[in-house]
């Protein structure tokens, strides 16, 4: 979702610099339908208990609903970083709180980077490390 998400602003982004706004008009506001979309799921996606994005969910056809996977336990990187980085910190702030991007990045690194006894980075994990 993330990625979609960066990918549809950066479209968006170039369509708006193209200074055609009757040309594309039509386009502009499907991608802005889309990337409301997905700014309302990403929103959703953070479990504020967790203080971290749900890595996902399921959908259930049969009634149409969506229930989100059980955050704790379900941790990764690049849920994180990459959601982050597509909504970016005011946004994410605004929705949940102020400081609440600085904590996620902070429960990222407790979480998702294996350290050397000093203390550095040795490297970061896709997952709970």
């Amino acid at each position: 979702s993330a990625s979609l998400l960066g990918g549809l602003k950066a479209l968006r982004y170039l369509l708006h610099r193209m200074d055609r706004p009757a040309l594309y008009r039509d386009r502009l506001r499907t991608l802005d339908g889309l990337i409301d979309g997905l700014h309302r799921f990403l929103r959703n996606a953070y479990d504020k208990d967790a203080g971290y994005f749900r890595t996902g969910g399921m959908y259930h056809g049969i009634d149409r609903t969506f229930k989100w996977t059980e955050a704790q336990g379900n941790f990764a990187v690049d849920c994180q970083s990459w959601v982050a980085t597509a909504l970016g910190s005011d946004l994410i702030d605004s929705w949940h709180g102020e400081g609440t991007t600085l904590r996620l990045w902070e429960t990222t690194g407790s979480a998702g980077y294996a350290r050397q006894s000093n203390g550095m980075v040795k490297g970061v994990g896709y997952s709970l490390n």
